[in-house]
């Protein structure tokens, strides 16, 4: 009986032991993973495009916008990320986009300036 408990105990504690360390490899493992991605630019990085075909000249709205998340090295300067995206809404295009376009920001006319009031004027 003794030796019975002894080697369920035994087998409980070497069970317990292969668990925890290979959790703790698992853990070490995506952490190093994670960070040669970040590290090689494959960090994904949500971004806006166009969920359907625009044609020259519409103004954006957000029924027209979805998120996409693209590994950061694939990135010009001027697209546009999603947290940003409400920016552009009312801008109009500059020429058509097809439905997955990236939007950049220099695919969108210049924002209207508010009018200048007058040095006289109350």
């Amino acid at each position: 009986m003794t030796r019975n408990l002894l080697l369920m105990s035994s087998l409980v504690l070497g069970f317990l032991v292969g668990f925890f360390a290979g959790r703790a490899f698992e853990s070490r493992e995506s952490r190093y993973q994670r960070q040669v991605l970040e590290e090689d630019g494959w960090n994904r990085i949500p971004i806006v495009v166009v969920n359907r075909d625009v044609e020259r000249g519409r103004e954006i709205e957000v029924e027209m916008l979805a998120q996409y998340e693209v590994p950061e090295r694939f990135l010009t300067e001027n697209v546009i990320t999603s947290d940003r995206a409400t920016e552009f809404v009312g801008r109009r295009l500059r020429g058509s986009l097809r439905r997955g376009d990236f939007l950049r920001e220099s695919d969108l006319e210049p924002a209207e300036k508010a009018p200048q009031a007058s040095p006289g004027a109350p």
